[in-house]
């Protein structure tokens, strides 16, 4: 019955030991807050109520570093890169000068350019979840999906 009862103690320890390692190694740094995360852009309702469908465009954010990738066919793409900040339902994504800017619905109209270079696009967040996220611009819906 020793050995049995040894064996437990030994088991039970690395349960435990395991279970320790594993939530240990989870820290902060993958945890997604907000809006972070990466969003496939679905739909752009515009003022007058037409709607376009996507599936092509994809919004990331993390820790303040933003990306924009435009799937343009199998093999080709377009980027763009930046940073971005929030402050209550307002979105501000800088994209850095010097890379290509491609926009899905027209934001020249929209933008802000700033003595740096940067182009400032000012989002407003109408409804954000963790699996769905709406960004209004210049009188349009984005309609985005977690990816």
């Amino acid at each position: 019955m020793e050995i049995l009862d040894l064996l437990k103690y030994i088991l039970v320890g690395a349960v435990i030991g395991g279970l320790v390692l594993l939530f240990s190694s989870c820290g902060d740094d993958y945890a997604e807050k907000g809006i972070e995360g990466q969003w496939q852009l679905t739909k752009i309702v515009r003022a007058d109520g037409s709607e376009e469908v996507t599936d092509s465009v994809y919004y990331s954010f993390k820790k303040g570093v933003f990306r924009y990738l435009v799937l343009k066919s199998d093999i080709e793409s377009d980027a763009s890169i930046g940073y971005y900040n929030e402050a209550g339902d307002v979105l501000t994504v800088s994209v850095l000068p010097g890379v290509c800017i491609v926009n899905p619905c027209d934001f020249e109209d929209g933008q802000i350019e700033k003595e740096n270079g940067h182009v400032d696009w000012i989002f407003r967040v109408k409804k954000q979840n963790s699996s769905k996220l709406e960004l209004e611009f210049n009188d349009e819906l984005l309609l985005f999906r977690k990816y």
